[in-house]
């Protein structure tokens, strides 16, 4: 009966820890597919919809190749179920190809914000190079946006509301405001609660930072740790990314790159290196697709979502699978 009990016992043990093993597998499963990577996905109230922004990392994807006429979506439940929606109930757009300006003027399918570090250990002839470089940025990014310009160095000299004027934008990043200290904490959180005090209306809300220090002035945010526990959780809870860029060997890397790990950390030792920086988040910007995507209940209900394509068979293919929660 002992050896009986002490087998029993033993099996229960073996039991709990295999499936303790493959819940933990399941859980923490990666994509199958590389073609795409989620960058924003969360349930729009308003619409009834859920949005999400995928970058195409493949090539066959890239430069708006996707063919959205032969794309669809199947939703994975929790609970197993699988609900196709096809290809005329999605609206599916590629950023790289909004230029139109009658579109562009109807249309918002993102809205972000600058925050520029305008301390004084910019010397001038760096924060020329800055306010050039910005200005291509916006002279070359897609229409369907809104941005804000924050400028700041001991506090904040400069903030725009959100415009799709490109002259508004250009003439706040290169007027004159005063130079200082370095209240970069404090300059990002009021960024970021810029983003989410508007409603969800848009699919895609980040902010692009750049600085070239520690913090050493802010006021609201003086705490490194925080600060950085703070922003996290308000990123991670509103969808919103932050792309930051450092510059110098001043800057705060290890902080940085905790924030923005739901978005992107570059980081470049001298500013007339910033400018391959911004064209990488242009390009980043111009190889992503928008989907609005019919919602089918409760966005915690649900588990997988697949981006698809029909073959000339009549098969279905899996172009990407994106990882709800």
């Amino acid at each position: 009966m002992k050896m009986n009990f002490i087998r029993k016992a033993i099996f229960i043990s073996i039991f709990m820890i295999v499936c303790s093993i493959v819940i933990s597998a399941q859980t923490s499963r990666k994509p199958i597919y590389m073609n795409m990577q989620k960058l924003v996905l969360y349930y729009s109230s308003s619409t009834s919809e859920y949005y999400l922004a995928v970058v195409a990392s493949d090539n066959a994807y890239r430069g708006c190749n996707l063919d959205t006429f032969n794309t669809h979506v199947i939703l994975e439940t929790k609970d197993g179920r699988k609900v196709t929606v096809d290809n005329e109930d999605l609206k599916i757009s590629c950023l790289g190809n909004m230029y139109n300006k009658v579109i562009g003027q109807k249309t918002t399918l993102f809205r972000f914000n600058f925050i520029i570090d305008n301390s004084g250990s910019i010397d001038p002839k760096s924060l020329k190079f800055v306010q050039d470089t910005l200005t291509r940025f916006i002279q070359n990014i897609p229409l369907v946006f809104e941005a804000q310009v924050i400028r700041f160095s001991d506090k904040i000299h400069e903030k725009t509301g959100f415009t799709k004027d490109q002259k508004t934008l250009i003439n706040a990043i290169t007027k004159p405001v005063p130079a200082g200290s370095t209240a970069l904490f404090d300059a990002i959180a009021l960024g970021v609660q810029e983003l989410t005090a508007l409603k969800e209306d848009v699919p895609l809300r980040f902010s692009i930072i750049l600085t070239d220090g520690k913090d050493n002035a802010s006021q609201k945010n003086p705490d490194p740790g925080t600060f950085k526990a703070k922003i996290i959780s308000k990123c991670r809870d509103n969808v919103i990314p932050l792309f930051i860029i450092g510059v110098t060997a001043d800057v705060d890397q290890q902080t940085m790159e905790a924030i923005s790990k739901f978005g992107m950390y570059i980081h470049k030792d001298n500013f007339p290196d910033i400018d391959e920086a911004f064209k990488l988040i242009l390009d980043q910007i111009k190889n992503t697709y928008i989907f609005k995507i019919p919602a089918i209940g409760n966005f915690s209900d649900l588990k997988t979502i697949y981006i698809t394509r029909k073959t000339a068979a009549g098969n279905t293919d899996t172009i990407q699978d994106i990882i709800v929660h």
